[in-house]
């Protein structure tokens, strides 16, 4: 089964403002070394900046799918999010590598449901 290749990509960048602090309320303290090391991410390896409006929807549209499926969100979060593998994620969460690889191609074909429906409505 293969996944639409934008919304693995819109995956992925969503993954990298997760990692860069996006998804923070701002409520919480943060050391100023964090800050700076953070403000680094992305800029030694030449990764563009992620826009906020690309990443919030990906945000809201895993929001409802969590409802939906939670293992299949928590599966994508530990891959896309935290960067971890599938025999990680398989370890951690005590799920055999096929069940974690096809909780993160539901999250991947529900994100790309959801953004094709979207673009259509436009």
């Amino acid at each position: 089964m293969t996944t639409n290749p934008d919304a693995k990509t819109a995956l992925t960048l969503w993954g990298q403002w997760v990692r860069q602090g996006g998804d923070a309320t701002g409520t919480e303290y943060k050391s100023p070394s964090l800050i700076l090391l953070r403000s680094m991410v992305g800029s030694v390896v030449g990764n563009p900046p992620v826009s906020d409006e690309v990443a919030m929807t990906v945000d809201g549209i895993l929001a409802r799918f969590k409802q939906r499926d939670p293992e299949s969100y928590h599966v994508a979060r530990r891959y896309y999010a935290a960067g971890m593998g599938t025999a990680a994620i398989a370890r951690t969460m005590k799920l055999t590598r096929y069940r974690v690889d096809a909780c993160r191609q539901s999250a991947e074909n529900y994100v790309a449901g959801v953004l094709d429906s979207f673009l259509l409505s436009c």
